[in-house]
C-alpha cells in the first residue's frame, strides 16, 4: 500500500530536518546504483531524490570524520587508549 499524499508531505518535512544519517559505503553503493537505474528509466524525480539523499548522506560521514581528527589533534590521550 502507497502512502498518501499528506504521509509523503510529512516524510519529506522529516527528511528536510534529517542532519545525521549514518550508512555503511555498502549502503551509498546501493543508493547510486539504484539513482542510475531511475535515471536510466527516465525517471528524473527519483534520481534527483536518490542523489541528494546520497549527498546528505556522504556530507554527514564527510563532517564526522572532520570532527574525529580535530578531537585527536586537541586530545591525543583519546588517541592512546584505543592503539
Amino acid at each position: 500500500m502507497g502512502m498518501n499524499r499528506n504521509e509523503k508531505y510529512q516524510a519529506g518535512q522529516d527528511w528536510r530536518r534529517a542532519s545525521d544519517v549514518p550508512v555503511s559505503k555498502k549502503t551509498c553503493e546501493t543508493i547510486e546504483q539504484l539513482a542510475c537505474a531511475h535515471l536510466a528509466e527516465g525517471d528524473a524525480g527519483m534520481f534527483k531524490l536518490a542523489m541528494s539523499s546520497l549527498a546528505k548522506m556522504q556530507q554527514t560521514s564527510s563532517d564526522s570524520v572532520l570532527l574525529q581528527a580535530i578531537a585527536k589533534k586537541l586530545m591525543p590521550e583519546l588517541d592512546e587508549g584505543t592503539e
